[in-house]
């Protein structure tokens, strides 16, 4: 599954962990696993250009 490109990169800490819950919460729903990654590589994407492990949040209509 190809990475997704992050619009900055501000601050790691908390960025693998973002990755495993999306991969999980994709895989919990019943997603084929490459499904699941991808979003797993957007939601890293989005925390890596937010200083902080969790002061990020998410737009409800990002697509999955």
């Amino acid at each position: 599954v190809p990475g997704e490109r992050a619009r900055a990169i501000v601050d790691p800490t908390g960025c693998g962990d973002a990755f495993r819950a999306a991969l999980l919460y994709g895989l919990a729903q019943g997603w084929p696993i490459e499904q699941a990654a991808r979003l797993g590589n957007r939601i890293g994407a989005i925390k890596i250009a937010t200083r902080g492990g969790q002061n990020w949040s998410l737009d409800p209509d990002t697509p999955a």
